[in-house]
């Protein structure tokens, strides 16, 4: 049986003529590589499943997160994210070479932050970043309310908050009950992440303000949480939460269509980035299911009353 057939390549790293290593018991290819870790260098990177920026866009990387690289041509590599683990083709550009240990320290904690080339909110803007960008800082990186940014430039330290734990984590087999997601102790906080993109226009492959599509809201407020979530809503229905009836449905629930996926933002309305409106709304629920149909699944995310 040719198992390369059950491995999904939107998470796993194969083709023809190269595979990851740890998949080489698992699929065949002319060789295995281990790959090399780099970290995105601009504030959102495209990913693309061609190495063409007129092919479909299939994801977003965000500054300071880590890919691991399997293959380079003259202007693409084919990598793998370490944050959700999807698979696909960036500009070469705008990637480095990750230092030998990469402890990232801090991560943008709201929707957008600029850096400035002074340590002065009246000076220049240099660079926008997007929430999750991640930075190593030191404390020799310190200017009154600002970190210091390795190009010189200065970012607010109130619009950052500390890494207490990676932000990152490959996942090699997400139907794999290790990797299923743990239930959570509250709603407040994910569901403010996302009530802070409402507005935000539609972008298909998106993760950040400038542009988000429906999973990618669910994945964006859940990491920025702390907490591990894929990158599709069809990977996000089997692997996060638990299954409830719809007259169940309160604040901080998630409901499933096909190929669509949105929180609830009360008992009846849903908070979600959407085609039809092209941006994220919130609306009646049952607005949406007369558009798209009935929902696949109702999941609950959190604990308690």
């Amino acid at each position: 049986m040719n198992t390369s057939l059950i491995l999904d390549k939107r998470l796993f790293a194969y083709r023809d003529d190269i595979a990851d290593i740890r998949l080489e018991k698992r699929v065949l290819a002319q060789q295995y590589r281990k790959g090399e870790v780099y970290c995105v260098n601009t504030s959102i990177l495209p990913m693309y499943i061609a190495p063409d920026t007129k092919a479909m866009r299939s994801n977003t990387l965000l500054f300071g997160s880590q890919v691991r690289v399997f293959d380079t041509s003259a202007s693409w590599s084919w990598v793998q994210s370490e944050q959700d683990g999807y698979v696909g083709y960036v500009e070469n550009y705008y990637l480095k070479k990750c230092m030998h240990i990469y402890c990232p320290t801090h991560f943008v904690s709201v929707p957008f932050t600029i850096s400035y080339d002074k340590p002065d909110i009246k000076s220049k803007a240099l660079s926008y970043y997007p929430l999750l960008a991640q930075f190593t800082f030191t404390i020799h990186d310190n200017k009154d309310d600002f970190f210091i940014l390795p190009d010189g430039g200065y970012i607010m330290k109130k619009h950052l908050q500390s890494i207490q734990a990676p932000l990152h984590q490959l996942h090699t087999d997400y139907f794999n009950e290790e990797y299923r997601y743990p239930l959570l102790d509250g709603i407040t906080d994910y569901m403010n992440i996302a009530r802070q993109f409402i507005g935000a226009p539609y972008l298909w492959g998106g993760n950040s303000w400038t542009g988000i599509d429906c999973s990618g809201l669910v994945a964006l407020a859940l990491r920025a949480q702390g907490h591990i979530c894929l990158r599709d809503s069809y990977m996000q229905q089997d692997t996060i939460g638990y299954a409830i009836a719809a007259s169940e449905l309160r604040e901080g629930d998630i409901v499933f269509f096909d190929g669509h996926v949105g929180f609830m933002h009360s008992k009846t309305d849903i908070l979600h980035a959407n085609m039809y409106h092209m941006q994220t709304t919130i609306e009646p629920l049952s607005d949406v299911i007369n558009r798209a149909g009935r929902p696949l699944h109702y999941k609950r995310l959190y604990i308690g009353n």
